[in-house]
């Protein structure tokens, strides 16, 4: 049973393996790496709390399931990319047969109307979920030497990564779907006009379109869940070396991989531009692109970010106070000058200088160059349709 159970008053979570290919017995909730307690407001917890708790903080009363797409894809014995191949092939069968049961023609609805793009977006949406939780999980794991973690208890929480608060992965399908359906009925959607209700091609449209609002919203729902959890973890890290944050990039790479994502659904958006219901909502979707993007970069950083502004306004004011100490104390000498105080004046120039983001040259490089292309796919869909345009009527 998937579904959290209770256990001598322990809750458990029955997981799925995504890297071994193995199903776990369960993930006790109530046991993690006792340096890993959060310390901080973002987490909501006093120091000696269990990691669960920082890292999942006020959803440990939350029903946890393992998506259907995730055990889909870890039951197949191929790569992510081939799986999402046969499922858009499942997508375009199951298509074919619907269609010829509205009545409506295969060749217009089925590889026309740009309709082959939602089927790739539908197809696209759980493979890139997968392929995206594969590296969160790599991610969490190059994050061992700051957690003090056992490996016992640091692959539970690897694994709970494939795990979401039933609740909440259901309200944020049912509205990405009720939006998607919703849509179909907006103003500058149609041509030459919305068909009455229960038209054929008007259920096929709405079918279709809450099926992609449902698909994209569970992939967006993962990587904002991913987000959360790596900004709790980093928030209640045992130690941050301040000095060498290399081991900290795991939370830029997890930022980036979300804004790849992302990018994905963007740039196949952008071929629905040439729809009408495309050109009706490009600025919107391309606004909303951006958007996203910062946030999803965000997420996983903010905690690591107020880890390592506390760790160094601590240090500080331990180098601020001996740094007193040594003027006193060299002010009172009649002696020799003690260097003490000139190397901790040089620490304390180094601490100032520390970045308090997980983000180095290269990590910001690769946003920009995500945001741009996103972006530019949109103008460059509007820039081919306007001139399209002209040379039909010319």
């Amino acid at each position: 049973m998937l579904c959290s159970t209770r256990r001598k008053n322990k809750r458990v979570v029955p997981a799925l393996s995504l890297t071994s290919g193995k199903h776990l017995t369960s993930i006790p909730q109530g046991r993690a790496c006792p340096t890993m307690a959060a310390s901080s407001s973002l987490v909501g917890q006093r120091s000696g709390g269990s990691a669960a708790d920082a890292i999942h903080g006020g959803a440990m009363n939350d029903r946890r399931v393992v998506p259907l797409v995730f055990r889909v894809y870890d039951a197949v014995p191929l790569a992510p990319i081939w799986v999402g191949l046969g499922l858009l092939l499942l997508l375009l069968a199951g298509s074919a047969v619907l269609l010829a049961l509205l009545g409506l023609p295969l060749g217009q609805h089925l590889l026309g109307d740009l309709d082959l793009v939602q089927f790739a977006m539908l197809a696209y949406g759980p493979t890139a979920a997968v392929i995206s939780l594969r590296a969160a999980q790599r991610n969490l794991r190059a994050l061992a030497p700051t957690l003090d973690c056992s490996a016992e208890l640091l692959e539970a929480e690897v694994e709970r990564l494939a795990t979401v608060p039933l609740r909440w992965f259901r309200l944020s399908r049912l509205t990405c779907l009720a939006l998607g359906v919703g849509f179909v009925f907006l103003t500058g959607t149609w041509d030459k006009g919305r068909p009455p209700l229960g038209d054929p091609l008007l259920t096929w449209v709405a079918l279709l379109s809450g099926l992609l609002g449902w698909a994209l919203g569970a992939t967006i729902h993962l990587e904002i869940a991913h987000g959360l959890q790596f900004g709790r973890i980093g928030a209640s890290l045992a130690r941050v070396e301040l000095l060498d944050e290399s081991a900290l990039h795991a939370f830029g790479r997890q930022g980036l991989r979300g804004v790849a994502v992302l990018l994905g659904v963007s740039m196949l958006f952008s071929i629905l531009f040439f729809a009408p219901y495309g050109r009706a909502s490009g600025t919107f979707f391309s606004l909303a692109f951006a958007a996203m993007a910062g946030l999803t970069l965000w997420l996983p950083a903010r905690g690591v970010h107020a880890r390592i502004v506390t760790a160094r306004d601590d240090e500080l004011a331990r180098v601020n106070a001996g740094i007193v100490r040594a003027r006193e104390a060299n002010l009172a000498s009649t002696g020799t000058v003690d260097a003490r105080l000139s190397n901790l004046l040089a620490y304390r120039a180094l601490l100032a200088g520390v970045r308090t983001w997980p983000f180095d040259l290269s990590t910001w490089v690769r946003f920009a160059v995500y945001v741009m292309l996103g972006l530019g796919s949109w103008l460059g869909g509007a820039l081919v349709e306007r001139l399209l345009g002209r040379a039909l009527d010319s």
